[in-house]
């Protein structure tokens, strides 16, 4: 009990010191922040004024209606600058940076007063830029419909009036004195020439005069304005506008210094008070913890090791902890502990043998479920099997004995009509639809073998080349019926490994194939070509191609792809997703290139490896 008051006392001074220290960076933040606002919105008064000057006296809107974005947004900046400044004086916890509240008010007030300057000077600048004008706008929208009505006196001499607006133009553009001064002499001078001149018919006088004194006028109103809005460095009303503003920014980020500084100073004190309590506390911890680990915690690091040691003998030795006679919270611990102990080694016991029970029960009952679920999937898919076999037999096997049937039919109610020629084409045809059939019953029973994993895989290492030359003998003759040369292009001593009756398949349908959709007097080549850790065998001829749509549709079981030949071939419609599987098998891949029209190249890969030793 005592410890723990002692450590809860060293805790709630730790805490309360922590809770000070925060909150009073809490109230210097704020403070900062009101600081931070009104410095950053000084800057914001300062570039809306910039971006009015820059942009809006040249924007029409502006002369026409009276206000704008850049004023409303600028008035508004400056209102919550005033507000900022007014928040900080009337702050109270001011006054806990040690600052002066009469040297607080006294930097507003200079920041107040100088906003109040610069604002009226911007008022000012307003109010006469929007007099001077622009375009058709103010004085010089005056100006320039006096000179469009001195261009209709076509009397008068319009050399004088280009000269007189090019002066206008070289004071707006130059702010130079000089030209006002030409503009004036000139115009007077122009009024004098026009009385003297008797080529000027009388009304065009009187009102070339009253035109030329009216311009002369609202022009020099225009220097005047300008003249006070400011010209040249060190004069009007822009510069006593700058002046204000760089007042502003100085004055602004000067206070700011002084009260970032002081709160920095503040921070700086608390995190010394707070570190150099924390390392107090963390001496006298240590002190303290001495102190009660050899009076009270002796015992308890006895106990320790044992628990220790009984956990990591997984409570499998008869450990027990020698009692002592003490009857303090110790005492009753270690007493406590070994009955546990003894009660944990029974119960681990029991949990043991039930649990060498269970593992043997498990253990069966998933070689159970093993078996059913094996069971279950073959017979899935022998249903699948099933299902495509009969779907298959009702529509391919139809068709062949259908034709069979008709030739059949044709010949035991017309023989006498028929010659020995005829006869025999007859015959002909029944022995190709009959070896169509006997090859769909071939390739269905191959594709039904595979399909329930009972088709054996024996891979074997042989010469690809004897190979590939056995199964081209077996098609030259049907390839000699339509005049197709087989051309191979094989390395002599190329050895695979892979099931040699699959392989056999496999070049079988994919040479049928070739010939079957290869046009006559053309060649059908076969290739080799070791790439890497596998031999690529392509099979490429010149016949119709297939389809892009078909193409991609072509290795899917769910669609039956069965197409004529050149020569009205007819197919099975499941010789290449046979050879796709036998290859896949063999753990290669097969791949077909065709154009339509152009021919098509059918590839596939078979694991290379070196020439075994005789």
């Amino acid at each position: 009990m005592t410890t723990f008051l002692f450590f809860g006392i060293i805790i709630i001074v730790v805490a309360s010191i922590g809770f000070w220290f925060h909150n009073k960076s809490s109230k210097i933040s704020t403070i900062a922040v009101n600081l931070e606002n009104v410095l950053v919105n000084t800057f914001k008064v300062i570039k809306l004024e910039q971006d009015f000057f820059d942009y809006e006296t040249n924007n029409p809107n502006f002369y026409a209606q009276g206000s704008s974005k850049y004023i409303t947004r600028h008035k508004n900046l400056v209102a919550d600058v005033n507000k900022h400044l007014y928040t900080l004086v009337s702050f109270e916890e001011v006054q806990a940076l040690d600052i002066d509240q009469a040297v607080v008010e006294t930097e507003a007030k200079k920041i107040l007063h100088e906003l109040q300057n610069y604002e009226t000077s911007f008022d000012q600048i307003v109010q006469l830029t929007r007099r001077l004008g622009f375009k058709n706008y103010g004085i010089k929208g005056e100006m320039q419909r006096y000179t469009e009505a001195l261009e209709k006196l076509t009397s008068l001499n319009q050399i004088k009036l280009l000269t007189l607006k090019q002066y206008e133009r070289d004071y707006l553009i130059l702010k130079d004195i000089k030209y006002a001064q030409q503009l004036e002499k000139l115009c007077l001078q122009w009024q004098t020439d026009v009385v003297l001149n008797p080529q000027v018919r009388h009304n065009d006088k009187i009102r070339a005069q009253q035109l030329l004194s009216d311009y002369l006028k609202t022009f020099k109103e225009m220097v005047a304005l300008k003249q006070r809005i400011g010209v040249g460095a060190g004069k009007g009303l822009m510069h006593e506008l700058r002046a204000y503003a760089d007042n502003l920014s100085r004055f602004t980020q000067n206070f700011v210094s002084k009260i970032n500084q002081r709160a920095a100073n503040i921070s700086a004190d608390f995190e010394n008070i707070f570190i150099a309590m924390v390392i107090a506390t963390v001496v006298l911890s240590i002190v303290m913890s001495i102190y009660f680990s050899t009076v009270i915690t002796r015992p308890i690091v006895g106990l320790s090791r044992y628990i220790n040691k009984t956990v990591n003998s997984n409570f499998s030795e008869n450990l027990s902890i020698k009692e002592s006679n003490s009857q303090d919270e110790v005492g009753q611990l270690t007493r406590n502990f070994n009955r546990m102990l003894q009660e944990m080694q029974r119960q681990l016991t029991e949990i043991r043998e039930q649990s060498l029970i269970l593992e043997h029960q498990n253990e069966e009952l998933n070689n159970v479920n093993e078996l059913s679920q094996a069971s279950e999937e073959h017979l899935m898919k022998l249903n699948v099997v099933k299902d495509k076999l009969l779907a298959i037999l009702s529509h391919d096997l139809r068709s062949p004995f259908n034709t069979i049937k008709g030739f059949l039919q044709v010949l035991l109610h017309h023989i006498d009509g028929f010659s020995k020629d005829e006869i025999r084409y007859f015959a002909e045809d029944m022995d190709k639809a009959v070896q169509r059939v006997i090859d769909l019953l071939e390739n269905l029973l191959q594709w039904s073998l595979v399909q329930t994993d009972d088709f054996e895989y024996v891979p074997e290492e042989f010469n690809l080349a004897p190979v590939i030359q056995d199964n081209v003998v077996l098609y030259e003759k049907a390839a000699l019926e339509k005049q197709i040369s087989l051309m191979i292009h094989t390395e002599p001593q190329t050895y695979v490994k892979a099931d040699k009756n699959m392989l056999d398949f496999v070049l079988r349908n994919l040479l049928s194939n070739a010939i079957k959709f290869t046009y006559p007097e053309t060649q059908i080549n076969i290739y080799t070509k070791k790439e890497g850790g596998f031999v690529k065998v392509s099979i490429v001829d010149k016949g119709v191609g297939i389809k892009a749509e078909a193409l991609a549709k072509i290795f899917s079981p769910e669609i039956h792809l069965s197409t004529h030949g050149t020569a009205n071939e007819k197919g099975t419609g499941f010789g290449l997703l046979l050879c796709k599987e036998f290859v896949e098998k063999n753990g290669g891949q097969l791949k077909i290139e065709s154009e339509e029209g152009v021919g098509t190249q059918v590839m596939f890969q078979l694991h290379a490896i070196d020439q075994p030793e005789v």
